[in-house]
């Protein structure tokens, strides 16, 4: 009885283990090419930091740590050293220009911890 008990226990643990490694219980992401793992390991990595998570169709996709506010500060540095001028924010959208044009890049809490942002492809349009 013993021996069966402490099998489930290590299966048990084996199993949290493993949910806890994979991120099964993070949000899903909006990025197909990128695994829930990969990216809260490029997230952990994102501190005082913006991070490039992937590019897919057309669409670059950066996360960063939002400690208090940080990662909305981090999107615009970023923005403005590729030239573009920060114009405002409505919602979830953060309104750039550059040499007329204007660009909108999407924020999305993806967990309590991290934002991602889509930044439409310059090359792409």
């Amino acid at each position: 009885m013993k021996k069966w008990i402490f099998s489930i226990i290590v299966l048990f643990a084996a199993l949290a283990g493993s949910l806890f490694y994979s991120k099964i219980f993070y949000p899903d992401l909006p990025i197909e090419s990128i695994t829930k793992r990969e990216a809260a390991e490029k997230g952990e990595k994102s501190i005082s930091k913006i991070t490039k998570l992937a590019e897919e169709n057309n669409t670059v996709w950066y996360v960063a740590q939002m400690e208090q506010g940080k990662a909305y500060d981090l999107i615009k540095e970023k923005m403005e050293a590729s030239g573009w001028s920060f114009i405002e924010q409505n919602g979830a959208g953060f309104f750039f220009e550059k040499g007329g044009e204007t660009l909108i890049v999407n924020s999305q809490m993806w967990t309590g911890k991290y934002v991602i942002f889509s930044v439409p492809n310059e090359r792409g349009r």
